[in-house]
């Protein structure tokens, strides 16, 4: 189950198959979430899978750069919200 912990841009998210589009607002963090409701009932962060953040930038930021930048990690204790 997808969701956002944060959506600054106004992005969408489907909560079923996690397909993001990111809003119109640039220069800003949207945080999306996984979770698995498998997980021990009652237990919120048992069912967390992991969550991303995504800088959202302008067009004209895309066009400069001409390339995007993906960072990936892993779930840790100190994973920021």
């Amino acid at each position: 189950l997808w969701s956002f912990v944060r959506n600054a841009s106004g992005a969408t998210l489907n909560p079923t198959t996690g397909l993001y589009t990111a809003g119109g607002t640039t220069g800003t963090v949207d945080t999306i979430r996984a979770r698995d409701d498998r997980g021990t009932p009652g237990i919120v962060s048992d069912d967390l899978i992991g969550q991303a953040q995504v800088h959202v930038i302008s067009a004209a930021d895309i066009a400069q750069a001409g390339r995007a930048i993906i960072v990936a990690g892993t779930r840790s204790a100190d994973m920021p919200a």
